[in-house]
């Protein structure tokens, strides 16, 4: 069972604040360990013999365990505090180091360790209290009043500085124990905005086509005897674009933790990016009055997985055509081993203000007389981080005069490779 520091604020693992706790006995031990060498510069005895030593276990120990977070606490409690007792059982004077003694042992039982282990320490520290005021003027008899008086208060003073050292240690590190707290909570809150905006969205991107699919399926069902041959294929028509498009939607969601967790697999082939272009505008201009047009060199071979590509250029234009002006255009640039690919549109563009964050999830452009507020945000993250999967990149530039260019950029394929043409998924 791991050890805990019981605070007014919330349980922390010992763990969290070891290093600090050992920080501040490594310090104490050494200010004792000092003040017993400067005491020996006038007369070696067992008192200052005995502070070196108790100091010196104490720093050594100290700094042995500042990267040992594992071990339990207990035995280091129960060492300093016999340490401690020593060192109070040769001071002379023993009635106050006694209390200052026992101080330490109180805060270092309640601070590091659980109730039960905390009596036994306490315990073993009063007996250690009750041996020391009648025994220590035999252990030392040879210590003179006064000096044994300036010895004992020296010696309380610096276990009450360990005492404050332990305890500034750890209060440092329940302030920042609290802070990564809060920073947590706030991630968790942000987590549950940013999840209830997508159950949102996702919900309203989902009624849209499934009430398209039952009403006119509901409407076949009925009907179909009834209808004309045109008006039977024109709602088989509509069925189908709607199903492709849930088809879609449901890709979108489930891509993005697949690539981050690194289980996304991609089928690597070689094919003529112009015929597969022009395959998607030919599938997307029948769902929309806009042009359309794909203006690239015939012959261009890339080396990508061919379904993730058309993806990523589907989403990118999908989104010229919800966002955009009338007009979208498709061009390739040959460069080298590399191919950079544009989707442009002559739309508004995208504000200054909102480029910085289009390509975060679930982040959808602002709203106008040229823009509708559409989808659920995910088709250009989703292609961003495609585009890298695949060793390219996808990035935005404003397009002069008006209007937005999205940027991709991909592999060549090897001039003497041979083609691999999959069919398009519809």
């Amino acid at each position: 069972m791991p050890f805990s520091l019981h605070s007014g604020l919330a349980p922390v693992p010992y763990s969290e604040v070891a290093r600090g706790v050992h920080l501040a006995r490594a310090i104490g031990g050494a200010l004792i360990a000092v003040f017993g060498i400067i005491s020996t510069f006038g007369e070696v005895n067992v008192s200052s013999t005995t502070l070196v030593l108790a100091g010196g276990v104490v720093a050594t120990h100290a700094v042995a365990r500042l990267r040992d977070s594992t071990s339990s606490p207990f035995g280091t409690v129960f060492m300093d505090t016999s340490l401690i007792a020593s060192m109070v059982l040769f001071a002379g004077q023993p009635d106050v180091p006694s209390g200052a003694g026992f101080a330490y042992a109180l805060t270092a039982a309640a601070l590091l360790l659980p109730p039960q282990r905390s009596v036994i320490i306490l315990a073993y520290a009063a007996a250690w209290a009750a041996l020391i005021v009648p025994f220590a003027p035999l252990a030392n008899p040879a210590v003179a009043v006064g000096a044994s008086l300036t010895f004992s208060t020296t010696t309380t003073i610096l276990v009450l500085a360990s005492v404050l050292l332990l305890l500034a240690a750890v209060a440092l590190t329940l302030l920042g124990s609290r802070a990564r707290h809060e920073t947590a909570l706030d991630r968790e809150r942000d987590a549950a905005k940013l999840k209830n905006e997508f159950v949102s969205m996702v919900s309203h991107e989902l009624r849209t086509p499934l009430t398209s699919i039952a009403g006119f399926t509901e409407t076949l069902a009925q009907d179909w005897q009834e209808l004309d041959h045109d008006t039977v294929d024109e709602f088989l028509g509509i069925i189908g674009n709607e199903v492709r498009n849930l088809s879609h939607l449901v890709e979108d969601i489930l891509v993005i933790p697949r690539i981050e967790a690194g289980r996304l697999k991609l089928d690597t082939t070689v094919f003529e990016l112009r015929t597969m272009c022009h395959a998607i505008v030919d599938v997307l201009a029948v769902e929309t009055n806009k042009d359309l047009e794909v203006s690239m060199p015939a012959g261009i071979m890339v080396e990508a997985d061919f379904m993730r590509l058309q993806q990523v250029i589907r989403n990118l234009v999908v989104n010229a055509i919800k966002h955009g002006g009338d007009q979208i255009l498709i061009q390739g640039i040959n460069e080298e081993d590399m191919l950079q690919a544009v989707v442009s549109d002559n739309g508004a563009g995208i504000p200054e203000e909102d480029r910085g964050r289009i390509f975060e999830r679930f982040e959808q452009g602002s709203s106008g007389d040229a823009r509708v507020a559409s989808g659920v945000g995910l088709g250009l993250p989703i292609a961003r981080k495609l585009m890298r999967a695949m060793d390219g990149d996808l990035w935005f530039e404003p397009r002069f005069p008006t209007g937005a260019n999205f940027f991709f950029s991909m592999k060549m394929a090897a001039r003497t490779a041979a083609p691999s043409e999959p069919l398009l998924n519809k």
